[in-house]
């Protein structure tokens, strides 16, 4: 096949240069403008591109999450306000569809109390039945990471906020948790710094409910950055690959929004995603994974399905590798990696609409040709059914 469309030299010259945005990061807003603009102010001076977005209880139904490589969910200000369920649903399938999720203190103690149901399943720890005030906690270091870990001690103390009376939560670890930091509570290690991996997304939680004078703590806003630099699980400026990727029904194969994700064979563990570079016939190049080894390739556009090229793809000083070909259904707009009637529910939303209209849902513009009609139905119709990999 030809691949002189998008030349591999100048793809990651430009893959490079948009690195330079750490990640594009959705801050949920806490409620609290004090507490956003701290937020906004640690993750931008990390290099991220950083959008402030409507309250966790407010977000409406449809929203684009994948649009951000990382989302961050702090709801203690207004801890009585529960998500609305498909938006839920829809952060659920955000991240087992590779994105990354970091939140505070309330998504757990939420959890115990019967709060947002339909995500708790996934959070990595479950209440222990009480919380703190205690002005400051010592964090000490459970299990060691390169990323959660640069720039910071063994241990520190964190100065701590107090919201509704509390200022951290005690959790009791899921056995499949990575315990980064915790503390000692009563003889018991207690984690304040956790998370782990879902499908093909990250999930990284604080016990605490990250306020101010957190933030104004040099140790904990580093610890804080590095958090989303965690979930991303961006290490892939090492040797890139090619191929292509073909989405049903998409004229214009640069509007197709491709990640890779990277598996690591050995332990199937994921350690890495790059966002794709595009030509108008779905040929793509994409950077790999600095570490060298042997990895899985999976694939994924925006409203496609996942898929893994045959065999795998071993890192070579120097080298790229041709993954090959593959085919997608388009059809997936919920992100929930099935085409099903949920995303005819979502296009129905949004059908017999254009830009700028209140309803409109890109994502639900199957074929790119800038309305939903019922040609972006037939689409959908075609793969119906079909699920990734």
């Amino acid at each position: 096949m030809n691949q002189a469309r998008v030349p591999l030299s100048i793809a990651l010259v430009a893959l490079a240069a948009a690195g330079l945005a750490q990640s594009k990061i959705g801050v949920l807003s806490s409620g609290a403008p004090t507490i956003d603009a701290k937020v906004v102010a640690v993750l931008s001076a990390d290099g991220n591109e950083v959008t402030l977005l409507p309250r966790h209880d407010q977000t409406p139904i449809g929203f684009n999450f994948f649009a951000y490589d990382s989302i961050y969910l702090q709801p203690n200000v207004f801890f009585s306000s529960v998500i609305p369920d498909l938006v839920q649903v829809d952060l659920k399938n955000y991240v087992r569809g590779g994105g990354g999720l970091v939140t505070a203190e309330w998504a757990i103690w939420g959890s115990g109390s019967g709060y947002n149901a339909s995500m708790s399943g996934d959070w990595f720890g479950t209440y222990a039945g009480s919380y703190s005030s205690n002005p400051s906690l010592s964090a000490s270091t459970v299990t060691s990471d390169p990323v959660i870990h640069a720039g910071l001690p063994a241990s520190f103390t964190i100065p701590l906020d107090s919201v509704g009376g509390g200022t951290y939560t005690n959790v009791t670890a899921k056995s499949e948790a990575q315990v980064f930091y915790g503390f000692q509570d009563g003889g018991v290690t207690r984690p304040v710094a956790f998370g782990g991996q879902r499908t093909l997304g990250r999930i990284f939680h604080y016990a605490t409910v990250n306020g101010v004078a957190q933030f104004n703590d040099p140790n904990f806003a580093r610890l804080f950055q590095n958090s989303f630099r965690w979930v991303k699980g961006k290490s892939v400026d090492g040797p890139g690959i090619r191929g292509r990727y073909t989405l049903l029904a998409l004229a214009d194969q640069t509007q197709m929004r491709l990640r890779v994700t990277y598996q690591n064979v050995s332990n199937n563990l994921i350690v890495g995603t790059a966002d794709a570079v595009v030509d108008a016939d779905g040929f793509f190049t994409a950077l790999g994974p600095s570490t060298p080894g042997t990895y899985r390739v999976l694939l994924k556009a925006r409203t496609g399905l996942t898929r893994r090229p045959v065999g795998t793809y071993t890192t070579q000083v120097g080298q790229e590798a041709n993954v090959g070909e593959v085919v997608s259904h388009n059809g997936d707009i919920d992100g929930d990696d099935e085409i099903t009637v949920f995303d005819y529910i979502q296009l129905s939303f949004a059908f017999d609409t254009v830009p700028g209209d209140g309803a409109w849902d890109p994502d639900a513009d199957l074929d790119g040709d800038g309305a939903v009609t019922v040609f972006d139905y037939i689409t959908l119709s075609n793969g119906f059914g079909e699920a990734g990999m």
